[in-house]
C-alpha cells in the first residue's frame, strides 16, 4: 500500500498528482492512523507523503486532511527508529516548506544514516 504509493510518486511527478487527486493523501493518513505500531507502515506512509508533497502537491489540502498530525504522531511513537524519524521529518519539511516559497529552493535534509563500507 503505502510503500507502492511512495515508489509510484517518486518515479513520476505526474503520478504523485494523480495519487493526490484520487484521495491518496487521505488513504495514507488513514493507514498511518490505523497502523500506529508498525514502523514499516509509518516509514512508508511518511515517505509517500514526502514524495507527494515534493512534487508541488496542495500543502493546504495535505494539512487539512490531518497529514501533519499523523506525521507528528509517528515521531512520538517511533522516536527510537532513526530511519522512521528521518523520513517523517522529510515529509514535514516537504509539506510545510513548499518549493515556491519566496522564490527560494527548499533546503535539503542531510541523511543521518551511516553508510556501510567494505573491508
Amino acid at each position: 500500500g503505502c510503500f507502492a504509493l511512495a515508489n509510484i510518486c517518486l518515479l513520476d511527478g505526474n503520478n504523485a498528482i494523480m495519487v493526490e487527486t484520487a484521495g491518496g493523501v487521505e488513504a495514507v493518513v488513514a493507514a498511518l492512523r490505523a497502523h500506529v505500531g508498525s514502523a514499516a507502515v509509518q516509514k512508508s506512509g511518511c515517505r509517500a507523503l514526502a514524495n507527494i508533497a515534493d512534487t508541488g502537491a496542495n500543502e493546504a489540502r495535505m494539512a487539512a486532511c490531518g497529514a501533519i498530525e499523523a506525521i507528528v504522531a509517528t515521531l512520538h511513537r517511533h522516536m527510537g527508529a532513526c530511519s522512521v524519524v528521518e523520513v517523517a521529518f522529510e515529509a514535514l519539511q516537504n509539506i510545510t516548506y513548499p518549493e515556491s516559497t519566496a522564490g527560494r529552493t527548499r533546503p535539503r535534509l542531510r541523511s543521518t544514516r551511516r553508510r556501510r563500507t567494505r573491508g
